[in-house]
């Protein structure tokens, strides 16, 4: 599954959640992305572009319609939960990122 941020893809999550939710009565798009091991460079490109100022620009292929989907979207959560050496390298696990729609 390609997921695009402000044209950037990002790298092939372990899990893509889409769901509607409620926030202040309007139902709101949002998508949870998460990485079971992400090395220090795909740590950085999902959260240098993920966490940027928004409105970002999501694309990817949204269920429903089993069409990419682009819309406006603010990072609402990010966590890389543990930082370990593995084979030499830096890794992150889990790395998580929820993205939520924005309404302008």
């Amino acid at each position: 599954m390609n997921i695009i941020v402000n044209g950037v893809i990002l790298p092939e999550p372990a899990t893509a959640l889409t769901e509607w939710v409620t926030v202040a009565g309007q139902k709101l798009r949002q998508l949870t992305i998460s990485y079971d091991f992400a090395s220090a460079t795909e740590a950085k490109i999902v959260l240098e572009n993920a966490t940027k100022d928004p409105p970002l620009n999501l694309t990817y292929i949204t269920p429903h319609t089993n069409n990419n989907q682009t819309f406006p979207v603010q990072c609402h959560a990010a966590a890389a939960h543990v930082l370990r050496e593995h084979n030499g390298a830096l890794q992150y696990a889990p790395l998580l990122v929820t993205l939520r729609e924005v309404v302008e």
